[in-house]
């Protein structure tokens, strides 16, 4: 019986190929698999990244003022002595009309304000802007403004509340002409 040299070179050739084809596999799995453990690290590395957030507003006093533009949304003239006692919505009266009521104010940055007469104007002549000024006292517990339509003078507002929707404010005048008369004008503002 003689051995066929030819089967035997087949069979080793084909183990051969069988080993190169086996040895390109592994080598195939172990390139994906780094490429997979690649990706997969890539990927949690930016799953960890923070989602950018925006920045938190500005809750401070000055921070809420200057953030919106305020319109007068309730007035109330309120006058109290030994002779009378009463309370007038001023905002009924005074802002009945409409040129009135998108009147607004924006307070800026460097201490100014600006009235602005809204897209209808009362009186065609009138200006469409004034501008005024600003401050905080008392611990940020009164608003000063000079009020462009109340002539420039300086007039002190206690801060009932100031939000980032409200700002809600008093001023109180005491006079004493034999008879002490306190006027209160309540003023508040819906921020927009």
């Amino acid at each position: 019986m003689s051995l066929n040299f030819e089967y035997f070179d087949q069979l080793a050739w084909l183990s051969i190929k069988s080993h190169l084809y086996i040895c390109a596999i592994f080598i195939h799995l172990l390139y994906m698999k780094k490429i997979y453990f690649l990706l997969l690290g890539v990927a949690s590395l930016s799953a960890c990244k923070k989602d950018s957030e925006p920045a938190p507003a500005d809750t401070s006093p000055t921070g809420l003022l200057l953030a919106k533009n305020w319109r007068v949304s309730a007035q109330t003239l309120t006058v109290t002595s030994s002779v009378i006692n009463t309370t007038v919505d001023a905002y009924a009266s005074y802002y009945a009309n409409a040129c009135q009521r998108d009147n607004s104010i924006k307070f800026n940055a460097d201490k100014t304000l600006t009235a602005d007469e809204g897209a209808t104007k009362c009186t065609a002549t009138d200006p469409q802007t004034k501008s005024g000024t600003w401050s905080f006292s008392s611990n940020d517990t009164k608003l000063n403004l000079v009020d462009p339509t109340q002539g420039g003078a300086a007039v002190p507002f206690d801060i009932i509340t100031l939000s980032a929707t409200t700002l809600h404010i008093r001023y109180t005048i005491v006079t004493n002409g034999g008879v002490i008369v306190t006027n209160v004008n309540d003023i508040t503002m819906t921020a927009f």
